[in-house]
């Protein structure tokens, strides 16, 4: 009976320092509900900036500013297809490029069935029309949202002005 119990012990604690292990390798991933809280900690973002997200099952996107707008970083993660042991979501790009100012920034990763689409919104969009649904947005805010690959996104501003997107270079 000892026995078993020791052996038991030592199994458990095996299994243990794996995941342990796992964990500290960062090859496990960042739940969804820590995805922002991770980018404001991995890219040192005030935690007074808003955000502005969108998360699926295999990609999160996010746009942090300022305030004012005069500031702002974006965060892209996307869950790692096909990996033993990776369950969460794992860093991939992020940065304040000013296309992201003054255009829509598409990231799409191969392997990963869904594509994000950042903006300051400096063009007004307020509507996106995917090919079966009509998302509304404010306006006069920045976006991040992420779509189904292959939903064929289309970006309008208040005007009806039809809005192209820019593709990020991976």
């Amino acid at each position: 009976m000892k026995k078993s119990i020791k052996i038991i012990g030592i199994i458990v604690l095996v299994i243990g320092l794996f995941v342990g292990w796992l964990y500290t390798d960062n090859r496990i991933g960042i739940s969804k509900s820590n995805i922002e809280s991770d980018a404001r900690y991995s890219q040192k973002i005030d935690d007074t900036w808003l955000v502005s997200k969108g998360v699926s099952d295999d990609m999160a996107a996010m746009i942090f500013f300022s305030e004012d707008k005069s500031d702002f970083t974006y965060s892209i993660y996307i869950k790692r297809p096909n990996r033993l042991f990776s369950t969460g979501y794992f860093f991939r790009r992020g940065g304040s490029v000013e296309e992201s100012r003054a255009y829509i920034q598409q990231f799409s990763y191969e392997d990963v069935k869904s594509e994000a689409f950042v903006s300051m919104n400096e063009p007004k969009i307020n509507r996106i029309e995917l090919n079966n649904r009509t998302i509304e947005i404010d306006g006069d805010k920045p976006f991040a949202i992420v779509v189904p690959v292959n939903s064929d996104p289309r970006f309008y501003n208040d005007e009806g002005e039809y809005r192209e997107i820019m593709e990020a270079n991976l």
